[in-house]
């Protein structure tokens, strides 16, 4: 119950500041080359670590910011979900591409919403001890701040809620949130 909670009021937040940021425009405030975040998941069936590479070409659509993005999320299926897989063990990795844009709400705050695809490799062994190894792919969104605080340190933080909805063997749909923190040069 307070997992659902806690996703509902970063939802909130999200959709609250999203309207704000129709209406702000600081294109001229960013100050970033190129930014590398680490980031901690936790889905209501997956769990895992997050690396994004950000590269600013200075493209923008209206009052957001289109950086180039990659990331790499390695995955854990949670226990509870995995229990109801026909597996004894998985691995599992993903690779994300896709659109991320950038809506400054200030100097030091980012609105970021993010679609694209999620490639992923899955590496399963059932019971009887014979593996497979497949691809799957999906789609993935998120929405979240990134906060690039005003200090001589090039410290990053972002934090959000994501989304996937993908083909895999062992779960099709991933609710949860995201936090973490880089640096950006």
């Amino acid at each position: 119950m307070m997992k659902k909670t806690y996703l509902l009021a970063l939802i909130a937040f999200g959709t609250f500041n999203l309207a704000l940021a129709q209406n702000n425009s600081d294109a001229d405030q960013i100050e970033w080359n190129s930014i590398i975040l680490v980031s901690k998941t936790g889905g209501i069936n997956t769990s895992g670590l997050d690396v994004e590479y950000l590269q600013n070409t200075n493209q923008w659509w209206g009052n957001w910011l289109i950086p180039v993005s990659a990331g790499f999320r390695t995955t854990d299926l949670n226990d509870k979900a995995f229990k109801k897989t026909n597996y004894q063990s998985a691995s599992i990795g993903q690779l994300t591409i896709g659109l991320s844009g950038y809506n400054p709400l200030s100097k030091s705050v980012l609105l970021n919403v993010k679609v694209g695809v999620l490639v992923g490799n899955e590496n399963l062994t059932n019971f009887s001890g014979e593996t497979d190894e497949r691809i799957f792919v999906g789609a993935h969104s998120f929405q979240g701040v990134m906060i690039i605080p005003q200090t001589k340190l090039p410290i990053v933080i972002k934090a959000g809620v994501y989304e996937e909805a993908l083909n895999s063997k062992l779960y099709n749909f991933d609710i949860g949130f995201k936090i973490g923190v880089g640096v950006h040069f």
